[in-house]
């Protein structure tokens, strides 16, 4: 396809720049376009250049600080039936008029690549929420989209409309499990207390099976916590310090590819682990939302333990370690599906 008139596709990695989980997802939301016969168009707005240089970006890719420059560049792309529209993956909370207006936007922009010729994709998305316009919106959104995949099921449900859903695009990479493991991965977040015996338990239990209990550090908001705990319990800490987005992202990557088992509350931590071969065990307290165990539905295999104490810790523990196959094989089961959702994604942004 002649440069001039390849498609141009508008998108955004704008996100949480001290979460590395928000950096994967759009890594692979990246991916979903073929660089051989689209143009991608980045809006990054106020991200700091040490989280822009973590993304892996094809050569042809142009990107934008100004969001004015970058709704411009998409109307006039639109107007020349150039534009196709790709929305970002993650949670979305339908809880305001704001979210309405939001999802009002993206419903216009698609009507405009649609116009146009080209589509509107959104991919691995998570909507929760009972505001009816947002919803409302939402469903716009679904029914104008030439493809709407969501990360789970509960979106459906949300919505009330039929939606497709496939696993959250992280696993859409390839494993990169060690021979050698011998590590226990801890990641949680810093505003969701866990019990401290209950992680006392866990460090003297990976001692017990010769495994190194490692606080992981993804997020930097939890890097604090991750210290005090790590220094309170006697456990080891991958911690942030002064290291760059890419950087972390190498050092954490390579830790667990040696873990045998992730415990957190932070979904892709979890998913990180997974694809490092190790075995996610959940944290939530009792009734409480869990975006891995709702992500993780018909997916993957997932223990979980109570964040405020777990009377039968080893056992589950235990359990996990004896289900990595498990893990692994629907690992590469959710990976062949995302492979093949990703051929689709990419005739419906050539326009085919």
């Amino acid at each position: 396809m002649k440069h001039s008139r390849r498609r141009q596709v508008f998108c955004t990695i704008a996100a949480q720049h001290d979460n590395l989980g928000d950096i994967v997802i759009r890594q692979r939301m990246l991916e979903l376009v073929d660089p051989e016969i689209c143009d991608l168009r980045i809006s990054v707005g106020a991200m700091p250049p040490a989280y822009i240089d973590a993304f892996d970006l094809p050569a042809h890719a142009r990107l934008y600080r100004s969001g004015l420059a970058f709704g411009a560049s998409f109307v006039w792309s639109s107007v020349a039936g150039r534009s196709a529209l790709l929305l970002p993956p993650g949670p979305y909370p339908l809880t305001s008029a704001r979210a309405a207006l939001r999802s009002w936007a993206s419903v216009i922009m698609s009507a405009l690549a649609r116009a146009g010729g080209g589509a509107s994709v959104t991919v691995g998305k998570s909507v929760r929420g009972a505001h009816r316009g947002a919803i409302s919106a939402e469903r716009a959104l679904v029914r104008i989209s030439r493809l709407y995949v969501s990360r789970d099921r509960l979106s459906a449900q949300t919505l009330g409309i039929p939606v497709d859903a496939l696993p959250d695009l992280a696993l859409l990479a390839p494993a990169r499990s060690a021979s050698f493991k011998n590590v226990v991965a801890i990641s949680l977040r810093y505003d969701k207390p866990v019990g401290e015996d209950l992680l006392r338990s866990v460090v003297a239990w990976s001692r017990a099976q010769g495994l190194v209990p490692t606080f992981v550090t993804q997020v930097r908001r939890d890097e604090k916590q991750h210290a005090d705990l790590a220094e309170r319990l006697g456990a080891e800490h991958l911690s942030w310090g002064d290291r760059s987005h890419r950087e972390q992202m190498e050092s954490i990557e390579e830790l667990y590819s040696r873990s045998s088992l992730v415990v957190t509350d932070r979904l892709h931590a979890a998913l990180l682990g997974v694809i490092g071969g190790a075995v996610p065990l959940a944290l939530r307290g009792k009734d409480e939302p869990s975006k891995i165990v709702d992500a993780f539905d018909g997916v993957l295999p997932v223990v979980t333990l109570d964040r405020n104490g777990e009377h039968r810790l080893p056992d589950r523990l235990s359990a996990g370690l004896q289900s990595a196959e498990t893990v692994a094989s629907a690992r590469e089961d959710a990976r062949h599906g995302l492979i093949s959702l990703r051929d689709r994604v990419r005739l419906r942004l050539a326009g085919r």
